[in-house]
């Protein structure tokens, strides 16, 4: 479509690359400040929609000449490619928040049954091995290295 205004060889192939990889490495930036939990800049959502807006004039500008149902047919892969990279990008970040929650939730598991072993062993009575892993719904060995930890914290 570019040759039609007055590109040519490597430039008119290029444009598309051009478009496509600034959606590419708008929706890096996004990623990157999700995974690193900081604010995403304003010209990476910029940049996002610009590519994605002349991605689609592109594509629409090309299918013209066949009339409206031209123009739609040929926004349709630009279209199905945005979508799909973005729903990507989107179980991404998504996967990666659900995986530092986990994180989080079997750190404090394990600080709960830090606190409770070091309580058992206060009053006198310490857990077991088997209890504490029944107690909390894991593995003796789990509880055994709870039961280390334990220690180590009361020499510290």
């Amino acid at each position: 479509m570019v040759t039609e205004y007055g590109e040519s060889g490597i430039t008119a192939m290029m444009v598309p690359l051009t478009i496509d990889g600034l959606v590419y490495a708008a929706s890096m930036v996004i990623l990157h400040s999700a995974r690193a939990r900081t604010r995403t800049p304003w010209l990476a959502w910029l940049l996002l929609w610009v590519g994605i807006t002349a991605t689609l004039a592109a594509n629409v500008a090309h299918g013209w000449r066949n009339g409206l149902v031209g123009s739609i047919v040929a926004a349709w892969p630009a279209v199905a490619l945005v979508g799909c990279y973005e729903m990507l990008m989107w179980l991404v970040r998504s996967d990666n928040r659900q995986g530092s929650e986990a994180a989080r939730e079997v750190a404090d598991i394990d600080q709960q049954a830090v606190c409770a072993y070091q309580e058992s062993v206060r009053i006198g009575s310490p857990l077991s091995e088997r209890r504490l892993a029944e107690r909390f719904g894991n593995s003796r060995r789990w509880a055994r290295t709870i039961m280390e930890r334990s220690v180590n914290k009361d020499e510290e």
